[in-house]
C-alpha cells in the first residue's frame, strides 16, 4: 500500500482551491444577505396571519360564551397588536437591495436590530398583559381564595411568568436576533477584507 503524504495532500487541495475576487465576494455576500432577509420576510408573512387567524378565534369563543364587553375590549386590543405588528413587519419588508453591498448589510443591521428591540419590547407588554389576562379569567372562573393568602402562589404565578416570557425572548431570539448576527458577521468580514 502506498503511503500518503499529508502536506502533498493538503497543498495540492488549496492550490484547487481558487481566490475570490472583490467582486465575486460582494456578489455571494448579497446573496446571502438577500437570502436571510427573504427568509425573515416569509416568517414575517405566516407570523402575521397566524396572529389574526387566533385573534379571530379567540374573539369568536368569547362572543361564543356570551362576554360581548370582554369580546369588545379583546377586538380593540387585537386590533392595536395586529396593527402595530403590520407596520413592524412592513418596515422589515421595505428594506430593499442596492448596488452598494456594504450600504445595503449596514441598512439591514440597522432595520433588523430596530425590528427586534421593538419586537422585544411589544412581546413583553403583550405577554405581561395577557398573561394577566388570562390568570384573572382563571381566577374568576374558579375563585380559589384560600390560594390567594399564600405567598407561595404568587411565587409560582412569577416563577411561570418568567419562565414563558424567557421562553418567548429565547424564541425571538432563535428566530430574529441569530439573523441579526449572522448579517453583522457578513459585514465584519466584508470589512476585514478592506
Amino acid at each position: 500500500m502506498q503511503e500518503l503524504d499529508i502536506k502533498e495532500i493538503w497543498q495540492t487541495q488549496r492550490l484547487s482551491t481558487p481566490e475570490l475576487k472583490e467582486g465575486e465576494l460582494e456578489a455571494m455576500l448579497r446573496k446571502r444577505s438577500q437570502s436571510i432577509v427573504e427568509k425573515l420576510k416569509t416568517f414575517t408573512r405566516v407570523e402575521h396571519i397566524a396572529n389574526i387567524v387566533v385573534s379571530i378565534l379567540m374573539i369568536g369563543y368569547f362572543l361564543y360564551k356570551g362576554d360581548y364587553a370582554f369580546s369588545g375590549v379583546l377586538i380593540l386590543f387585537m386590533t392595536i397588536i395586529v396593527l402595530y405588528y403590520k407596520r413592524l413587519y412592513n418596515k422589515l419588508h421595505a428594506i430593499q437591495p442596492t448596488s452598494d453591498v456594504r450600504e445595503y448589510l449596514i441598512e439591514v443591521h440597522k432595520e433588523l436590530r430596530d425590528f427586534v428591540r421593538k419586537y422585544q419590547i411589544s412581546l413583553s407588554l403583550l405577554f405581561t398583559i395577557a398573561f394577566g389576562l388570562g390568570l384573572y379569567l382563571g381566577l374568576k372562573d374558579k375563585p380559589i381564595r384560600d390560594k390567594l393568602d399564600d405567598p407561595l402562589f404568587y411565587a409560582r404565578i412569577g416563577g411561570v411568568y418568567l419562565a414563558s416570557l424567557a421562553a418567548c425572548f429565547l424564541i425571538v431570539h432563535l428566530v430574529y436576533s441569530s439573523k441579526l448576527k449572522k448579517i453583522k458577521g457578513m459585514l465584519d468580514e466584508m470589512n476585514s477584507r478592506d
